[in-house]
């Protein structure tokens, strides 16, 4: 790069929430989300318990990790699309496993799609396809997916599978916007109850630094998390007067559509 980037450049200055400003303790934040996850898939669709309640493997978890869901697959790409690994449930498929599922290039339609577009495969016909695990919200989902296709396994090995449908409406009950204030869908209960367990203070640096930003440059706050749910983090994570360090909030503000949403 032949230019240097620099704060000092720009009249106005925005900060993500969730896991940029807020730091949540990732741990017991990713053991409750799989817990909520997996009591809601065996209460409601009968997936197998004795693979779901197995201590959580967290050197199973990645972000950036992508489900195919018709196969039961759980894959990791490069930048080109190409399938680096594989597994298919939890079992991590070999070279030629690999192969014979996606060709001797190692690729895979809808990832070569995805790679150049990743919205086209977020909605639409795609997006029953394949699931990107992004952030860690949703990292705990390559797991749960992966013990559910075990669990189908363990009895008889489909051509196809139709697990991610269930998945996503567990991750529909728990995560929700209406859920912050009726106090459903045991994710929010959870982290409402015990915030302690789940938020880290952010540093009096960090919130100096805003505060000196703020008097040369207008800040603002984006997140996608709704209003309710926003003031809760940003007050357990910033403290009470956080609305003092930013001009602008913006909640519920459904990144990254909003850039093409009509």
């Amino acid at each position: 790069m032949t230019e240097t980037f620099k704060l000092s450049d720009y009249d106005c200055i925005g900060f993500d929430l969730d896991n940029t400003l807020c730091e949540y303790r990732i741990g017991p934040m990713v053991q409750m989300i799989y817990d909520v996850l997996i009591d809601y898939l065996i209460k409601n669709y009968n997936y197998s318990a004795k693979h779901l309640r197995q201590p959580i493997d967290f050197d199973f978890f990645q972000r950036g990790l992508i489900l195919d869901a018709e196969k039961g697959n759980i894959l990791k790409i490069n930048g080109t699309g190409q399938i680096l690994r594989a597994a298919h449930g939890t079992k991590f498929m070999t070279d030629e496993e690999i192969e014979s599922v996606y060709g001797p290039n190692r690729t895979w339609s809808v990832t070569d799609v995805f790679v150049q577009n990743f919205l086209e495969t977020w909605n639409g016909p795609m997006s029953e396809q394949i699931r990107p695990l992004l952030d860690f919200f949703d990292i705990p989902v390559s797991l749960v997916f992966g013990r559910c296709i075990d669990g189908i396994d363990n009895v008889s090995r489909p051509q196809t599978y139709n697990v991610w449908p269930d998945v996503l409406k567990g991750l529909i009950y728990m995560y929700s916007r209406e859920n912050f204030s009726a106090n459903t869908g045991d994710y929010f209960p959870y982290l409402k109850s015990t915030p302690s367990l789940y938020y880290n203070k952010c540093p009096e640096y960090v919130l100096k630094w805003l505060k000196e930003l703020k008097q040369t440059k207008k800040v603002f706050l984006i997140s996608g998390s709704h209003v309710d749910y926003a003031n809760f983090t940003a007050t357990q994570s910033l403290g009470e007067n956080w609305k003092d360090l930013f001009d602008i909030a913006v909640f519920y503000s459904r990144k990254p559509g909003f850039f093409t949403a009509k």
